[in-house]
């Protein structure tokens, strides 16, 4: 008889967004398959029964996502957490482990970990690994006893293990069980059509920006074949839209180019959304990118003060993000613009021409996030050094919703209301609206503006005609 897994995406008082190493609350509500536990999926099936219970799409309470657990009664659990509900997971997990003892591993998946997982497993019994690789056998040699590398364990009082970097330069995984996950229930604002799921091409990322976890994983790619094989099974099995859930996509070209001439060649008709660079936009990669069925875009361009920009190793000038917007505008894509606000040495003036520089930039729509100090990056051990936030703070929403340190001459609430001034000046101009309303291509894409156009008018605009209140994102715990 098969041993069996549960995958697992605790329950939460908000829309918590944990995934790749990352975690937030959803600026608004939607939410998409985790990546971590989508590959794992594959992994693990091949060896165990293995289940999915995402708590958070599903909107469980404690007590619903406990009767869950309880029937499927799992031999072992692997579960997200993150710098964002670190304390609230862990206390589900604690109680989770007391009520179901037929649990003999529970290993643990976060960004809350980078820095610090042997303390954490020190601290909390209830957690026997971590696991920093989801894209390789480990996890299934760690429940069944055979030799892992990239894993931090509990051996008796022992904590041992670490992380390693990936030394290989590709990767090949099983085709994720997309099947067990509600599909029909996940939601991304980029994308046109349903159902739809995401794709990893390649893990970690070869740049090194100062502000983000990624640098820490390393970088290698997943072979060609092996991700068609998935797109494949993906158009054989309804879906219609992708988002290609890398944190580069396009980071190594030539292969990228090599996928992408395989989506045509296979004439798959997958619509798809990407997080890429403007370094590696060019006219021909847009053009591929377009022809295999991108419609969407997403760009850091973090801020419009290039002392900034070289500061935290971004690597890109501001000459090149106007060059590769104007190319993906005039091949028909839409582009949203990703921007940090806080970082250190930001300044009121700084900020505001960042603001302008989003605007001028013409993009279809921008993200105004707010410098967090997350556990793994060089900006935390930076603020650290500086005294600009203490050890002990470890709960924090990547989202960027809440200002946690200053900046220069700008304090938290000065940020805080530079971020609101941001979206508002952006979003709540005559042409933007009429763009968006102009821009509609399906029903789908309807529902998107008008879900995230309320979170958006909510969290950040706060005209005095708008004093509704804000639906709670989630039921009640007990």
């Amino acid at each position: 008889m098969q041993k069996k897994v549960l995958l697992l995406n605790p329950p939460g008082d908000q829309h918590y967004l944990r995934d790749y190493f990352c975690s937030k609350i959803s600026k608004s509500g939607y939410l998409y398959q985790s990546i971590d536990l989508l590959v794992l999926s594959g992994i693990l099936s091949r060896l165990f029964e293995v289940r999915v219970i995402d708590s958070i799409v599903e909107n469980d309470s404690i007590e619903t996502a406990f009767k869950k657990i309880t029937d499927f009664n799992p031999d072992f659990l692997v579960f997200l957490t993150g710098s964002v509900s670190f304390s609230l997971d862990m206390r589900f997990i604690e109680r989770l482990r007391q009520a179901v003892p037929a649990i003999k591993k529970a290993v643990g998946l976060g960004d809350v970990f980078f820095d610090d997982s042997h303390k954490i497993l020190k601290e909390h019994a209830c957690l026997d690994a971590v696991l920093f690789d989801f894209t390789t056998d480990d996890i299934t040699n760690y429940l069944t006893g055979r030799a892992f590398k990239n894993i931090v364990y509990r051996d008796g009082a022992a904590i041992k293990g670490q992380w390693l970097k990936p030394h290989q330069e590709e990767f090949s995984i099983p085709v994720p069980r997309h099947d067990l996950f509600p599909n029909n229930k996940y939601n991304y604002p980029f994308v046109r059509r349903k159902p739809f799921t995401i794709v990893l091409t390649n893990f970690g990322c070869p740049f090194r920006c100062r502000f983000c976890i990624m640098p820490a994983l390393g970088f290698k790619v997943r072979r060609t074949d092996n991700i068609i094989e998935e797109l494949e099974y993906l158009k054989a099995h309804g879906f219609k839209d992708i988002y290609f859930n890398d944190q580069t996509f396009g980071a190594d070209k030539p292969r990228t180019k090599q996928l992408l001439r395989a989506m045509i060649e296979k004439k798959l008709n997958l619509g798809w959304v990407c997080f890429s660079r403007v370094d590696l936009i060019d006219q021909e990669f847009v053009a591929l990118m377009k022809k295999a069925g991108c419609h969407t875009i997403m760009f850091g361009i973090e801020s419009a003060d290039q002392n900034i920009l070289d500061d935290f190793a971004k690597g890109i000038t501001l000459e090149k993000i106007k060059t590769a917007v104007a190319l993906c505008k005039k091949s028909g894509l839409r582009i949203l613009g990703t921007f940090i606000l806080g970082l250190p040495g930001e300044t009121e003036k700084s900020a505001l021409k960042t603001i302008e520089f989003a605007k001028e930039l013409d993009l279809d729509y921008a993200a105004f996030n707010i410098a967090i100090p997350r556990k793994g990056t060089e900006l935390r051990r930076q603020a650290l050094e500086s005294g600009l936030i203490g050890e002990e703070l470890i709960e924090m929403d990547q989202s960027g919703s809440k200002a946690l340190m200053k900046s220069g001459g700008l304090s938290e609430t000065e940020i805080e209301k530079l971020q609101r001034r941001a979206y508002r000046d952006f979003y709540f101009r005559p042409k933007k609206i009429i763009g968006f309303i102009l821009g509609i291509r399906s029903w789908v894409e309807f529902n998107n503006y008008v879900k995230n156009g309320w979170e958006v008018l909510w969290r950040y605009i706060r005209l005095p005609f708008f004093t509704f209140q804000r639906p709670r994102s989630a039921p009640p715990r007990t």
